[in-house]
């Protein structure tokens, strides 16, 4: 077997890339050859088109009433009476520019942010641009569960920790706080006067029978609290570019509303929200039921192969899966390299979104179940026929 030493890096020096991004030249070599290679992850799910009500407007009928617009996202996907008050909620037009507002007013260079695993690249680069260095809590994904105990948490809490991190619900994994965790890092966040991040942008879609918690709602803020969603991802709509952040703390929300003057709100992305709500407000319904048939969809087929392990995530739109290979990231590039055929598949290996501790998650890849059946159903069969090669060359 060939050594892929310079493929091996767990992440870039400056920054990570997406957890695919060596793989894609290989694949798009094999695709000008007129091979045809499938892909079971994609970085920005974008599952659903846009409505067909958005085709049929005119821009004379996009309204660009902002808190109007949110509290009726709220009202129709939170379902709780959740309301965002203005003097508490603010716009981005992205994730990406929240959370470096955020991280950078929060923190100072040399700070550290406690996230949970697996985690995101798309944190850890934010982090390093904006100065702060990064501390992971144990994965427990293995047990279903999001976070450690309290005592785990506080043990790493040291006076350069200025920001800790919680997914609700985790878009690798799927899985949700429970309440005692909620509870557990509402009194952390109390106790050490702790910033706390929730980002919240796949709250929406849930597989349970009743929605979780959301942070959005008062009840579960703090005066330390600091909630996002990105509402175009959540709705599997990533072109509507809108971020809602709401913030507990009013010293924090005036220094970060004052960091968006000079930035121009996402009014039209907001005006597209509103349009799709008013006249189709079963709307994340539908996308809900979408990401539950394809989810159910994935695992069966994922099923189909010998010697793996799935964990049912309960919202999402991922699947950590485990192979019967030693190290995915040799793996993939074998796939692409070596796997005989004009057919091969592109996975994503998860090592890269652990701590190099954590060292079962050489053999677990995210799989996408947002992606064209199709396109889910070819690559999985091609991936069976491709373990079944590679286990004979690893005897």
């Amino acid at each position: 077997m060939k050594y892929y030493g310079h493929k091996l890096s767990r992440r870039s020096t400056l920054f990570p890339l997406p957890i695919t991004a060596e793989l894609i030249p290989l694949a798009k070599n094999r695709e000008k050859h007129g091979e045809r290679i499938y892909y079971l992850y994609e970085d920005i799910p974008t599952p659903i088109d846009l409505p067909e009500v958005i085709q049929q407007t005119s821009l004379s009928e996009i309204p660009l009433e902002v808190p109007d617009v949110l509290n009726q996202y709220a009202e129709i996907v939170c379902q709780d009476g959740t309301v965002l008050p203005s003097e508490e909620t603010i716009v981005y037009p992205s994730l990406e520019l929240a959370l470096i507002h955020i991280l950078s007013t929060v923190g100072s260079i040399g700070d550290e942010i406690l996230l949970p695993q697996p985690t995101p690249l798309k944190w850890e680069r934010i982090a390093q641009l904006t100065g702060l260095g990064t501390k992971k809590l144990p994965s427990l994904h293995q047990t279903g569960s999001s976070l450690p105990t309290k005592p785990t948490i506080e043990a790493m809490i040291n006076p350069r920790t200025c920001v800790m991190v919680a997914f609700h619900p985790s878009p690798i994994t799927g899985t949700f706080l429970t309440q005692e965790e909620i509870e557990n890092i509402i009194a952390i966040s109390e106790e050490h006067s702790l910033p706390l991040i929730i980002d919240e942008t796949l709250h929406p879609l849930y597989f349970t029978k009743q929605p979780p918690p959301s942070f959005l709602s008062k009840n579960l803020h703090s005066e330390y609290t600091i909630v996002l969603r990105d509402v175009g991802t959540s709705l599997g709509l990533p072109n509507l570019s809108t971020t809602i952040c709401r913030v507990s703390s009013p010293p924090l929300k005036k220094h970060l509303t004052n960091l968006l003057i000079k930035t121009s709100l996402p009014s039209f992305s907001i005006g597209l929200l509103g349009i799709i709500l008013e006249k189709t407000p079963t709307f994340p319904t539908k996308v809900n039921q979408t990401a539950a048939e394809k989810r159910e969809f994935a695992i069966r087929e994922i099923n189909k192969l010998d010697d793996v392990y799935v964990h049912p995530p309960a919202g999402g739109w991922n699947l950590l899966v485990r192979l019967p290979v030693e190290n995915t990231i040799l793996f993939a590039h074998w796939l692409l390299s070596e796997l005989p055929g004009r057919q091969s598949v592109v996975i994503a290996p998860a090592q890269p979104l652990f701590s190099p501790e954590e060292k079962d998650s050489e053999k677990m890849i995210v799989v996408s179940f947002s992606i064209d059946k199709a396109e889910l159903s070819g690559g999985i069969s091609v991936l069976k026929e491709g373990i079944r090669a590679y286990r004979e060359t690893e005897v």
